[in-house]
This record gives C-alpha cells, structure tokens and sequence, in this order.
C-alpha cells in the first residue's frame, strides 16, 4: 500500500483519502474530502508548519541530514582517490620498474658486447703480430683456448 496506488478497492475510504492527502497537503483537497479526521489532521499539520518552533527543528533537522550527507559524500570521495591514488601508484611503479630494467639490461648488454667485441679484436691482433695467426680459427671452437690466450696476452 503507497500514495501512487490506483485501485482503492477493499480499503477503507479514509486511509485512501488520508494517503491522497499526504500526496496533495492543500485546504482545498482536505476540504473536498469531507473526513473531518482529515480536517483535524491537516488543522494540526498547517499549524505545525506556521509554528516557529517546529519551523526551527525542522531546518535543524534539514541542516543536519545535508551535513550528514556532505560529510558521507567528502568521506566517500576521500576513500575512493586513496585507493584510486594507490592502484594508479602501484601500477605507475610497476611500468617504471620493468622500464628501467630493461634499459638498464639493454646498456649493460651493449657495454658487455662492446668490450667482448674490442677484447676479441685486441687478441686476435696480438696473435697476427706474435705469429699465432693460424690458431685464430680455434677461438670460437674452444672456450679453454680463448680463455687462455686472454691470460697470455692479459687482455
């Protein structure tokens, strides 16, 4: 049973007319019913609305709901931008992490191929200038030997 109901059958008239009332609080609708409880009734809510006192609690009472709801609404928003704040953090440090990482292991992997690069150069020019051009070849073949011929050139 509401206000909006639109088939007043099996209900008593003076609920259906009092549930009417609540939708249109006017002279005119309390007069037009006819109920004089619903005179009564909209004597007592007229003069609860001209009354100061009751007006005062009643903008009190406005005043705190909007509070209440502002400050549910700023704590809502608070809460949210923090765990907004934290996945946008956690995910900005991830992306970041893997970036430098990979740049970082890119550098170093050209550093150490470059060094590679000139230290192969270096030996196989000791060995042309020492007579050793002909065991070039084994260096690529046998990592003991290139091992050994950086000791004796100490590159």
């Amino acid at each position: 049973m509401n206000t909006k109901g639109k088939n007043p059958s099996g209900v008593p008239k003076l609920l259906v007319d009092f549930l009417s009332y609540v939708e249109n609080t006017t002279d005119a609708f309390a007069k037009k019913s006819g109920e004089a409880k619903l005179r009564i009734i909209h004597e007592k809510v007229t003069g609860l609305k001209r009354s100061r006192k009751w007006e005062g609690r009643y903008m009190r009472l406005g005043e705190y709901i909007d509070r209440e709801v502002r400050i549910g609404i700023e704590e809502g928003i608070r809460e949210k931008w923090e765990e907004t704040r934290e996945k946008v953090t956690e995910q900005v440090t991830e992306e970041v992490t893997e970036e430098v990482t990979e740049r970082i292991t890119e550098e170093i992997t050209e550093k150490i191929t470059k060094n590679a690069s000139q230290r192969i150069l270096n030996l196989t020019c000791q060995m042309v200038v020492n007579g050793e051009g002909k065991l070039i070849s084994r260096l690529s073949k046998e990592p003991a030997f290139l091992e050994e011929m950086f000791q004796k050139y100490h590159l």
